[in-house]
């Protein structure tokens, strides 16, 4: 568990980690972090925060949070919420004027919109796409390798509607971008789908954040590390942003300072956040 009090380390410059999920802190197979659990025992004993930001759900992220004991703020959908736990370990000013409900920041568009949209999309495109509100559970159980509950928890969408291209082409990503632009709904491409969403992203989420922690520590630093195109508004936003992604998935080359590990997923979280905190804090 994360102590009750703050370790005593340099208080001018506290140390955030915001992370994709899937394919990063999780293996993009089993879903297991094990191999990240070292780095994320020392955030626990320097209580760094480690701040989810996923196209998961909140119902996926709040489960996984429990068991990997995440008392933190956490990103869902790409960016479309910010959840503030009850058990967060630090108070936070969250304005009144953003909350759908206590501890929580709607950034993003209604899902019941986003499925309409989809809809259109398709018929102005001409082009075949499924999203997640017309598949079944075995649909996406098939797509993911997930179990039945943690598909079900998949599909509890809010925010971001992930959606499957059946017909594609050369263009097909332009005139999906075109289509959804027209509605003032953006697409990113995530893991394994493609997301239908608002204009926002996982950086406009992490600056909200920033601003909270900001506001109730000061000066802090932020890491971001993440594997797929919908993280790298989260990495341009970070102050040391890491590519986590296998050696054939190429890093972005418009983020400054990227850092790249010769490995991949949890094993290279566990190497990049143990190298940064040792240095940081091994001495304190």
């Amino acid at each position: 568990m994360y102590p009750e009090t703050f370790l005593p380390y340099d208080t001018t410059r506290r140390t955030i980690i915001f992370t994709d999920m899937d394919g990063t802190l999780l293996d993009p197979e089993t879903y297991s972090w094990a191999e990240a659990e070292p780095a994320l025992t020392q955030c626990r004993r320097w209580s760094i925060p480690v701040i989810l930001n996923t196209s998961k759900t909140r119902s996926e992220i709040d489960h996984f949070r429990q068991s990997i004991d995440l008392p933190w703020p956490y990103i869902s959908e790409n960016g479309g919420g910010i959840y503030i736990p009850p058990d967060c370990p630090v108070s936070l000013n969250v304005s009144s004027g953003q909350n759908k409900t206590p501890g929580q920041v709607a950034i993003g568009v209604s899902y019941s919109r986003l499925c309409q949209s989809l809809e259109r999309i398709a018929a102005d495109t001409g082009l075949s796409l499924t999203g997640f509100s017309r598949m079944s559970l075995d649909d996406i159980m098939a797509l993911t390798g997930l179990k039945p509950e943690d598909a079900k928890r998949a599909a509890n969408r809010e925010y971001d509607e992930p959606f499957c291209l059946n017909t594609p082409g050369p263009d097909a990503l332009t005139r999906l971008q075109e289509a959804a632009d027209r509605l003032g709904l953006h697409i990113t491409s995530g893991g394994r789908f493609y997301h239908l969403h608002g204009r926002f992203d996982k950086g406009t989420a992490v600056r909200q954040i920033e601003k909270y922690f900001r506001e109730a520590w000061g000066p802090i630093r932020t890491i971001g590390l993440g594997d797929s195109d919908n993280d790298i508004p989260m990495l341009a936003a970070v102050d040391i942003p890491v590519w986590v992604a296998p050696q054939n998935h190429p890093a972005p080359e418009n983020i400054s300072h990227l850092r790249q590990s010769s490995l991949s997923g949890p094993r290279a979280w566990n190497q990049v956040v143990l190298s940064i905190i040792n240095s940081s804090y091994s001495d304190r």
